[in-house]
């Protein structure tokens, strides 16, 4: 929890001293947002209490805000392919997009396809890389989504520092 107060202040701090409006700020469950979480909104459900998306009430698992100059549009989409909450593990350790978040995702990033004769650049955000999420019975995953719409690219996180770095060593060429 003291993690999750800290970052509550922080981002109270950014946006008093920049000011910005909070609700341009996105963020998005991970795997430890959701394990060991009995039920949504409870005491331990840490996110619900303290995150961004909770505070301007955004509860989707498909958020996106568009950023436009008279030249250019960015498309920024966020997912959640987190496992809902529970107590269980360890299978929260990989993304689980669901065939309705695909759905929601193919809609986001839709929007603005044929609506501008100016280009669109499509950036999408998750927990999950792309090698942590599973994919679903019919073999549809998000990979086969961001290259529908030509994704400019896609941030995540989850890798940890030793996870990471020892991963990191076996794809450099």
């Amino acid at each position: 929890m003291r993690e999750w107060v800290e970052y509550k202040n922080v981002i109270d701090d950014v946006v008093k001293k920049s000011g910005l409006d909070k609700s341009i700020f996105y963020d998005v469950r991970g795997n430890h947002d959701n394990f060991g979480v009995p039920y949504v909104g409870g005491s331990y459900d840490f996110f619900s209490n303290y995150s961004v998306n909770a505070q301007v009430g955004r509860s989707g698992n498909v958020n996106s805000v568009t950023l436009q100059t008279d030249k250019r549009s960015h498309l920024f989409v966020g997912i959640d392919s987190t496992m809902a909450v529970g107590l269980r593990g360890p299978t929260n350790l990989f993304g689980h997009p669901t065939d309705k978040l695909l759905a929601e995702l193919d809609s986001e990033l839709f929007q603005w396809d044929g609506e501008t004769t100016e280009p669109v650049t499509k950036i999408s955000f998750g927990h999950f890389p792309l090698s942590f999420s599973a994919a679903l019975e019919s073999g549809k995953n998000l990979k086969h989504l961001f290259l529908k719409h030509s994704i400019s690219a896609y941030l995540c996180g989850h890798l940890h520092t030793s996870f990471g770095k020892k991963l990191k060593r076996h794809h450099q060429p």
